[in-house]
Protein backbone atom coordinates (compact mmCIF):
# COMPACT_ATOMS: atom_id res chain seq x y z
CA UNK A 1 0.00 0.00 0.00
CA UNK A 2 1.30 3.45 -0.86
CA UNK A 3 2.37 5.59 2.05
CA UNK A 4 3.19 9.21 2.76
CA UNK A 5 6.19 9.46 5.13
CA UNK A 6 7.02 12.60 7.09
CA UNK A 7 10.66 13.60 7.22
CA UNK A 8 11.74 14.42 10.81
CA UNK A 9 13.08 17.95 11.04
CA UNK A 10 13.73 20.40 13.85
CA UNK A 11 10.60 22.35 13.00
CA UNK A 12 8.37 19.33 12.33
CA UNK A 13 7.78 20.22 8.67
CA UNK A 14 5.75 18.02 6.35
CA UNK A 15 7.59 17.69 3.04
CA UNK A 16 5.79 17.29 -0.32
CA UNK A 17 5.99 13.94 -2.08
CA UNK A 18 8.55 14.96 -4.66
CA UNK A 19 10.96 16.53 -2.18
CA UNK A 20 14.62 15.59 -2.55
CA UNK A 21 16.73 13.77 -1.58
CA UNK A 22 14.47 11.90 0.87
CA UNK A 23 11.69 11.23 -1.64
CA UNK A 24 13.86 10.69 -4.70
CA UNK A 25 12.97 6.99 -4.73
CA UNK A 26 9.29 7.78 -5.41
CA UNK A 27 9.02 8.08 -9.15
CA UNK A 28 5.31 8.76 -9.54
CA UNK A 29 4.01 10.70 -6.54
CA UNK A 30 0.94 11.85 -8.39
CA UNK A 31 -0.31 8.27 -8.52
CA UNK A 32 -0.70 8.03 -4.71
CA UNK A 33 -4.39 7.95 -3.79
CA UNK A 34 -4.28 6.43 -0.29
CA UNK A 35 -2.52 7.35 2.92
CA UNK A 36 -2.63 4.54 5.46
CA UNK A 37 0.01 5.64 7.99
CA UNK A 38 2.78 8.07 8.76
CA UNK A 39 6.31 6.76 9.19
CA UNK A 40 6.37 5.27 12.70
CA UNK A 41 9.99 6.19 13.36
CA UNK A 42 9.51 9.94 12.92
CA UNK A 43 10.31 12.17 15.88
CA UNK A 44 8.29 15.20 14.81
CA UNK A 45 5.16 15.99 16.77
CA UNK A 46 3.21 18.27 14.45
CA UNK A 47 1.88 18.37 10.92
CA UNK A 48 2.66 21.63 9.14
CA UNK A 49 -0.21 23.96 8.31
CA UNK A 50 -1.73 23.52 4.82
CA UNK A 51 0.87 20.87 3.92
CA UNK A 52 -1.62 18.47 2.37
CA UNK A 53 -4.25 20.92 1.21
CA UNK A 54 -4.79 21.15 -2.53
CA UNK A 55 -3.39 24.67 -2.46
CA UNK A 56 -0.02 23.37 -1.25
CA UNK A 57 0.85 20.63 -3.74
CA UNK A 58 -1.58 19.46 -6.40
CA UNK A 59 -0.94 15.69 -5.88
CA UNK A 60 -2.47 15.81 -2.40
CA UNK A 61 -5.96 16.49 -3.73
CA UNK A 62 -5.97 12.86 -4.80
CA UNK A 63 -5.98 11.41 -1.24
CA UNK A 64 -8.92 9.12 -0.58
CA UNK A 65 -8.17 8.20 3.02
CA UNK A 66 -5.74 9.01 5.80
CA UNK A 67 -4.79 7.61 9.20
CA UNK A 68 -2.81 9.90 11.49
CA UNK A 69 -0.91 7.85 14.08
CA UNK A 70 -0.26 8.70 17.71
CA UNK A 71 3.32 9.71 16.90
CA UNK A 72 1.87 12.94 15.48
CA UNK A 73 0.53 14.87 18.47
CA UNK A 74 -0.62 18.03 16.70
CA UNK A 75 -2.21 18.65 13.32
CA UNK A 76 -2.05 22.35 12.54
CA UNK A 77 -4.65 24.58 10.89
CA UNK A 78 -5.86 23.87 7.34
CA UNK A 79 -3.60 20.84 6.79
CA UNK A 80 -6.08 18.77 4.76
CA UNK A 81 -8.26 21.60 3.53
CA UNK A 82 -9.95 20.94 0.18
CA UNK A 83 -8.65 17.40 -0.26
CA UNK A 84 -11.56 16.80 -2.55
CA UNK A 85 -11.08 13.04 -2.98
CA UNK A 86 -10.73 12.20 0.71
CA UNK A 87 -13.49 9.91 1.97
CA UNK A 88 -12.21 8.79 5.38
CA UNK A 89 -9.94 10.09 8.13
CA UNK A 90 -8.79 8.39 11.34
CA UNK A 91 -7.00 10.12 14.23
CA UNK A 92 -5.35 7.50 16.41
CA UNK A 93 -5.26 7.87 20.23
CA UNK A 94 -1.89 9.63 20.44
CA UNK A 95 -3.12 12.64 18.46
CA UNK A 96 -3.80 15.39 21.01
CA UNK A 97 -4.78 18.43 18.98
CA UNK A 98 -6.15 19.35 15.58
CA UNK A 99 -6.36 22.95 14.43
CA UNK A 100 -9.11 24.96 12.84
CA UNK A 101 -10.37 24.20 9.32
CA UNK A 102 -8.23 21.05 9.15
CA UNK A 103 -10.67 19.16 6.93
CA UNK A 104 -12.63 22.09 5.54
CA UNK A 105 -14.12 21.58 2.08
CA UNK A 106 -13.28 17.86 2.01
CA UNK A 107 -16.69 17.34 0.46
CA UNK A 108 -16.40 13.58 0.08
CA UNK A 109 -15.18 13.00 3.63
CA UNK A 110 -17.96 11.00 5.27
CA UNK A 111 -16.12 8.66 7.67
CA UNK A 112 -14.30 10.26 10.62
CA UNK A 113 -12.87 8.53 13.68
CA UNK A 114 -11.25 10.41 16.56
CA UNK A 115 -9.10 8.58 19.15
CA UNK A 116 -9.43 8.90 22.90
CA UNK A 117 -6.25 10.97 23.24
CA UNK A 118 -7.68 14.12 21.68
CA UNK A 119 -7.56 17.20 23.93
CA UNK A 120 -8.25 20.05 21.54
CA UNK A 121 -10.30 20.47 18.37
CA UNK A 122 -10.08 23.79 16.56
CA UNK A 123 -13.09 25.68 15.30
CA UNK A 124 -14.75 24.56 12.08
CA UNK A 125 -12.33 21.64 11.72
CA UNK A 126 -14.96 19.72 9.71
CA UNK A 127 -16.70 22.62 7.98
CA UNK A 128 -18.30 21.76 4.64
CA UNK A 129 -17.25 18.12 4.77
CA UNK A 130 -19.49 15.38 3.43
CA UNK A 131 -20.00 14.18 6.99
CA UNK A 132 -21.20 17.55 8.30
CA UNK A 133 -23.36 18.30 5.30
CA UNK A 134 -25.18 15.00 5.82
CA UNK A 135 -25.94 15.63 9.51
CA UNK A 136 -29.39 16.73 10.67
CA UNK A 137 -29.80 20.14 12.27
CA UNK A 138 -28.77 20.44 15.93
CA UNK A 139 -25.74 19.69 18.08
CA UNK A 140 -23.07 17.65 16.29
CA UNK A 141 -20.95 14.83 17.74
CA UNK A 142 -18.16 12.63 16.44
CA UNK A 143 -17.47 9.73 18.78
CA UNK A 144 -16.83 11.30 22.23
CA UNK A 145 -16.44 14.84 20.87
CA UNK A 146 -18.99 17.65 20.68
CA UNK A 147 -17.95 19.28 17.42
CA UNK A 148 -20.41 22.14 17.10
CA UNK A 149 -23.95 22.81 15.99
CA UNK A 150 -25.73 22.97 12.68
CA UNK A 151 -28.20 25.85 12.52
CA UNK A 152 -30.40 25.06 15.54
CA UNK A 153 -29.84 24.17 19.19
CA UNK A 154 -32.05 23.29 22.16
CA UNK A 155 -32.81 25.85 24.84
CA UNK A 156 -32.14 23.24 27.50
CA UNK A 157 -29.10 21.28 26.36
CA UNK A 158 -28.09 17.96 27.88
CA UNK A 159 -24.72 17.06 26.43
CA UNK A 160 -24.49 13.42 25.50
CA UNK A 161 -23.12 11.05 28.15
CA UNK A 162 -19.58 9.93 27.42
CA UNK A 163 -18.59 13.22 25.76
CA UNK A 164 -14.99 14.09 26.69
CA UNK A 165 -14.29 17.23 24.74
CA UNK A 166 -16.06 20.29 23.38
CA UNK A 167 -14.46 21.88 20.32
CA UNK A 168 -13.57 25.55 20.00
CA UNK A 169 -16.61 27.80 19.35
CA UNK A 170 -18.84 24.71 19.42
CA UNK A 171 -21.76 26.44 21.17
CA UNK A 172 -20.65 30.04 20.85
CA UNK A 173 -23.46 32.54 20.46
CA UNK A 174 -26.34 30.26 21.53
CA UNK A 175 -28.02 33.32 22.98
CA UNK A 176 -31.37 31.62 23.70
CA UNK A 177 -29.91 28.64 25.56
CA UNK A 178 -31.08 28.86 29.18
CA UNK A 179 -29.52 25.72 30.68
CA UNK A 180 -26.83 23.17 29.93
CA UNK A 181 -25.98 19.87 31.59
CA UNK A 182 -22.35 18.85 31.21
CA UNK A 183 -21.74 15.11 31.84
CA UNK A 184 -19.20 13.81 34.36
CA UNK A 185 -17.20 12.34 31.46
CA UNK A 186 -16.17 15.83 30.28
CA UNK A 187 -12.41 16.62 30.34
CA UNK A 188 -11.67 19.45 27.91
CA UNK A 189 -13.79 22.52 27.15
CA UNK A 190 -12.51 24.43 24.14
CA UNK A 191 -11.89 28.07 23.36
CA UNK A 192 -15.08 30.20 23.44
CA UNK A 193 -17.08 26.97 23.62
CA UNK A 194 -19.94 28.70 25.49
CA UNK A 195 -19.01 32.30 24.72
CA UNK A 196 -21.95 34.74 24.53
CA UNK A 197 -24.52 32.20 25.71
CA UNK A 198 -26.12 35.20 27.34
CA UNK A 199 -29.28 33.51 28.64
CA UNK A 200 -27.62 30.74 30.67
CA UNK A 201 -28.70 31.24 34.28
CA UNK A 202 -26.48 28.64 35.98
CA UNK A 203 -23.31 26.72 35.30
CA UNK A 204 -22.00 23.51 36.82
CA UNK A 205 -18.55 22.35 35.76
CA UNK A 206 -18.17 18.68 36.73
CA UNK A 207 -15.19 17.39 38.66
CA UNK A 208 -13.02 15.69 36.05
CA UNK A 209 -12.73 18.63 33.67
CA UNK A 210 -9.02 19.33 33.19
CA UNK A 211 -8.88 22.54 31.20
CA UNK A 212 -11.00 25.47 30.07
CA UNK A 213 -10.06 27.23 26.84
CA UNK A 214 -9.77 30.96 26.42
CA UNK A 215 -13.11 32.82 26.58
CA UNK A 216 -14.74 29.45 27.35
CA UNK A 217 -17.57 31.06 29.34
CA UNK A 218 -17.16 34.71 28.46
CA UNK A 219 -20.16 37.05 28.48
CA UNK A 220 -22.52 34.72 30.29
CA UNK A 221 -24.46 37.65 31.63
CA UNK A 222 -26.90 35.87 33.97
CA UNK A 223 -24.86 33.36 35.96
CA UNK A 224 -24.34 34.46 39.57
CA UNK A 225 -21.89 31.89 40.91
CA UNK A 226 -19.50 29.27 39.63
CA UNK A 227 -17.38 26.61 41.30
CA UNK A 228 -14.40 25.53 39.22
CA UNK A 229 -13.46 22.03 40.42
CA UNK A 230 -10.00 21.11 41.65
CA UNK A 231 -9.53 18.86 38.62
CA UNK A 232 -9.05 21.97 36.46
CA UNK A 233 -5.34 22.80 36.13
CA UNK A 234 -5.44 25.37 33.33
CA UNK A 235 -7.79 28.10 32.18
CA UNK A 236 -7.27 30.23 29.10
CA UNK A 237 -7.34 34.00 29.06
CA UNK A 238 -10.67 35.80 29.48
CA UNK A 239 -12.40 32.54 30.40
CA UNK A 240 -15.11 34.38 32.36
CA UNK A 241 -14.72 37.90 30.99
CA UNK A 242 -17.87 39.99 30.97
CA UNK A 243 -19.94 37.74 33.24
CA UNK A 244 -21.58 40.84 34.65
CA UNK A 245 -23.95 39.10 37.12
CA UNK A 246 -21.26 36.84 38.61
CA UNK A 247 -21.05 37.47 42.36
CA UNK A 248 -18.86 34.61 43.59
CA UNK A 249 -16.31 32.22 42.15
CA UNK A 250 -14.34 29.34 43.64
CA UNK A 251 -10.98 28.66 42.01
CA UNK A 252 -9.32 25.22 41.81
CA UNK A 253 -6.48 24.46 44.21
CA UNK A 254 -4.07 23.23 41.51
CA UNK A 255 -4.26 26.28 39.27
CA UNK A 256 -0.84 27.92 38.80
CA UNK A 257 -1.65 31.05 36.83
CA UNK A 258 -4.63 33.34 36.38
CA UNK A 259 -4.39 34.44 32.77
CA UNK A 260 -5.01 37.95 31.53
CA UNK A 261 -8.59 39.26 31.50
CA UNK A 262 -9.79 36.10 33.27
CA UNK A 263 -12.56 37.95 35.15
CA UNK A 264 -12.33 41.31 33.42
CA UNK A 265 -15.51 43.40 33.74
CA UNK A 266 -17.23 40.98 36.12
CA UNK A 267 -18.85 44.01 37.69
CA UNK A 268 -20.85 42.12 40.36
CA UNK A 269 -17.97 39.99 41.67
CA UNK A 270 -17.51 40.88 45.34
CA UNK A 271 -14.39 38.95 46.31
CA UNK A 272 -12.02 36.19 45.28
CA UNK A 273 -9.77 33.80 47.16
CA UNK A 274 -6.59 32.98 45.23
CA UNK A 275 -5.35 29.47 46.09
CA UNK A 276 -1.79 28.88 47.32
CA UNK A 277 -0.94 27.13 44.04
CA UNK A 278 -1.27 30.34 42.00
CA UNK A 279 2.00 32.20 41.43
CA UNK A 280 1.01 34.86 38.88
CA UNK A 281 -1.98 36.98 37.92
CA UNK A 282 -2.10 38.32 34.38
CA UNK A 283 -2.86 41.73 32.94
CA UNK A 284 -6.41 42.99 33.51
CA UNK A 285 -7.36 39.71 35.19
CA UNK A 286 -9.80 41.47 37.55
CA UNK A 287 -9.94 44.84 35.84
CA UNK A 288 -13.19 46.79 36.34
CA UNK A 289 -14.57 44.41 38.96
CA UNK A 290 -16.21 47.44 40.48
CA UNK A 291 -18.01 45.57 43.29
CA UNK A 292 -14.80 43.95 44.53
CA UNK A 293 -14.50 44.46 48.31
CA UNK A 294 -11.58 42.22 49.20
CA UNK A 295 -9.13 39.71 47.77
CA UNK A 296 -7.28 36.87 49.47
CA UNK A 297 -3.83 36.06 48.10
CA UNK A 298 -2.39 32.59 48.58
CA UNK A 299 1.12 32.07 49.90
CA UNK A 300 2.42 31.11 46.45
CA UNK A 301 1.83 34.51 44.87
CA UNK A 302 4.93 36.09 43.32
CA UNK A 303 3.70 38.53 40.66
CA UNK A 304 0.66 40.62 39.69
CA UNK A 305 0.78 42.14 36.21
CA UNK A 306 -0.16 45.70 35.33
CA UNK A 307 -3.83 46.69 35.40
CA UNK A 308 -4.79 43.38 37.03
CA UNK A 309 -6.96 45.19 39.62
CA UNK A 310 -7.44 48.48 37.81
CA UNK A 311 -10.88 49.97 38.30
CA UNK A 312 -11.64 47.94 41.45
CA UNK A 313 -12.96 51.05 43.12
CA UNK A 314 -14.64 49.29 46.07
CA UNK A 315 -11.60 47.22 47.10
CA UNK A 316 -10.62 48.03 50.69
CA UNK A 317 -8.90 44.94 52.13
CA UNK A 318 -6.26 42.46 51.01
CA UNK A 319 -5.63 39.27 52.97
CA UNK A 320 -2.35 37.41 52.54
CA UNK A 321 -2.00 33.77 53.56
CA UNK A 322 1.28 34.27 55.37
CA UNK A 323 3.12 36.62 57.65
CA UNK A 324 4.18 40.05 56.55
CA UNK A 325 7.78 38.86 56.55
CA UNK A 326 6.90 36.08 54.15
CA UNK A 327 5.03 38.46 51.93
CA UNK A 328 7.96 40.86 51.76
CA UNK A 329 10.28 38.01 50.78
CA UNK A 330 8.10 36.30 48.16
CA UNK A 331 5.67 38.97 47.02
CA UNK A 332 7.05 42.46 47.72
CA UNK A 333 5.37 45.64 46.58
CA UNK A 334 7.76 45.76 43.63
CA UNK A 335 6.14 42.55 42.30
CA UNK A 336 2.87 44.39 41.70
CA UNK A 337 2.69 45.98 38.26
CA UNK A 338 1.62 49.53 37.47
CA UNK A 339 -1.96 50.80 37.62
CA UNK A 340 -2.96 48.63 40.55
CA UNK A 341 -3.80 51.50 42.90
CA UNK A 342 -6.62 49.51 44.49
CA UNK A 343 -4.10 47.01 45.89
CA UNK A 344 -1.69 49.67 46.99
CA UNK A 345 -4.33 51.70 48.82
CA UNK A 346 -6.07 48.76 50.48
CA UNK A 347 -5.44 47.62 54.06
CA UNK A 348 -3.30 44.49 54.07
CA UNK A 349 -3.83 41.72 56.62
CA UNK A 350 -1.41 38.94 57.52
CA UNK A 351 -1.53 35.81 59.64
CA UNK A 352 0.35 35.61 62.97
CA UNK A 353 3.67 33.84 63.18
CA UNK A 354 7.32 34.70 62.67
CA UNK A 355 6.55 38.13 64.03
CA UNK A 356 9.21 40.74 64.61
CA UNK A 357 9.39 41.85 68.24
CA UNK A 358 9.48 45.61 68.57
CA UNK A 359 10.13 48.03 71.42
CA UNK A 360 8.34 51.30 71.02
CA UNK A 361 7.38 54.52 72.77
CA UNK A 362 4.11 56.42 72.65
CA UNK A 363 4.04 60.19 72.34
CA UNK A 364 1.10 62.57 72.15
CA UNK A 365 0.34 64.89 69.30
CA UNK A 366 -2.36 67.52 68.85
CA UNK A 367 -4.98 67.97 71.56
CA UNK A 368 -2.58 67.47 74.50
CA UNK A 369 -1.01 70.22 76.63
CA UNK A 370 1.80 69.93 79.18
CA UNK A 371 2.42 71.07 82.74
CA UNK A 372 6.11 70.55 82.93
CA UNK A 373 6.47 67.00 81.60
CA UNK A 374 2.92 65.93 82.45
CA UNK A 375 0.60 65.61 79.45
CA UNK A 376 -3.01 66.59 80.08
CA UNK A 377 -6.36 67.39 78.52
CA UNK A 378 -9.45 69.17 79.89
CA UNK A 379 -12.54 67.07 80.63
CA UNK A 380 -15.58 67.83 78.49
CA UNK A 381 -17.89 64.93 79.38
CA UNK A 382 -16.80 62.83 76.41
CA UNK A 383 -14.13 60.13 75.99
CA UNK A 384 -10.72 61.69 75.37
CA UNK A 385 -8.72 60.17 72.45
CA UNK A 386 -5.88 62.56 71.70
CA UNK A 387 -3.59 61.96 68.76
CA UNK A 388 -0.75 59.51 69.48
CA UNK A 389 2.54 58.96 67.68
CA UNK A 390 4.15 55.53 68.10
CA UNK A 391 7.90 55.41 67.45
CA UNK A 392 10.36 52.54 67.20
CA UNK A 393 13.77 52.37 68.91
CA UNK A 394 15.30 54.71 66.36
CA UNK A 395 12.57 57.32 66.84
CA UNK A 396 10.91 56.58 63.48
CA UNK A 397 7.11 56.82 63.49
CA UNK A 398 5.37 53.49 62.93
CA UNK A 399 2.48 53.22 60.47
CA UNK A 400 -0.85 52.76 62.33
CA UNK A 401 -1.64 49.67 60.22
CA UNK A 402 0.87 47.80 62.40
CA UNK A 403 -0.79 48.42 65.75
CA UNK A 404 -4.06 48.80 67.61
CA UNK A 405 -4.53 51.52 70.23
CA UNK A 406 -7.01 51.24 73.10
CA UNK A 407 -7.82 54.15 75.48
CA UNK A 408 -8.81 53.37 79.09
CA UNK A 409 -10.34 55.49 81.87
CA UNK A 410 -10.40 58.40 79.50
CA UNK A 411 -13.67 60.20 80.28
CA UNK A 412 -13.62 61.47 83.87
CA UNK A 413 -10.98 63.49 85.72
CA UNK A 414 -7.97 61.44 86.71
CA UNK A 415 -5.28 59.44 84.94
CA UNK A 416 -6.08 57.98 81.50
CA UNK A 417 -4.10 55.33 79.62
CA UNK A 418 -3.50 54.28 76.03
CA UNK A 419 -2.32 50.72 75.34
CA UNK A 420 -0.69 49.88 72.02
CA UNK A 421 -0.52 46.30 70.71
CA UNK A 422 1.44 45.50 67.55
CA UNK A 423 0.14 43.29 64.69
CA UNK A 424 0.63 42.40 61.02
CA UNK A 425 4.03 40.79 61.42
CA UNK A 426 5.10 42.63 64.57
CA UNK A 427 4.71 41.76 68.23
CA UNK A 428 4.99 43.72 71.45
CA UNK A 429 3.13 46.36 73.42
CA UNK A 430 3.60 49.94 74.55
CA UNK A 431 1.75 52.22 76.96
CA UNK A 432 1.42 55.91 77.81
CA UNK A 433 -0.67 57.95 80.23
CA UNK A 434 -2.07 61.44 80.43
CA UNK A 435 -4.04 63.47 82.96
CA UNK A 436 -7.63 64.66 82.61
CA UNK A 437 -8.28 67.87 84.54
CA UNK A 438 -11.61 69.48 85.31
CA UNK A 439 -12.13 72.82 83.59
CA UNK A 440 -11.25 75.91 85.63
CA UNK A 441 -14.14 77.61 87.45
Amino acid sequence: MSTIPIYPTAISTVFPLNATPYFSTFATPCAFISVSYFRSSICCSAACARAFSSSAEEPFSAFSSITIPGSVETVEDDVFQNCTAMTSATLEPGVKSIGEYVFRDCKKLTSIKIGDGIQHIGSNAFLNTGWRNAQPKGVLYIDHCLIGRKDTYPKNLEIREGTRIIADLALWGCIDMTSVTIPDSMEYIGNAAFGQCRSLTSLTIPNGVKSLGYEAFSQLEKIKSVVIPDSVTSMGFAAFQGCTALESVTLPNKLEQIEERMFNACSSLKSVEIPDSVTEIGKKAFCDCTAFEYVKFGSGMTYVDELAFSGCTALTDVYYNGTETQRNEKFPASAIGTDNDALENATWHFIPGDEIAIEATVEFGSGVSYKGTTPYVIANGSAQTPEIIVKDESGTPIDPQYYDAVFLENTNAGTAYVNVTFKNGYSGTAQAWFKIYLPAT
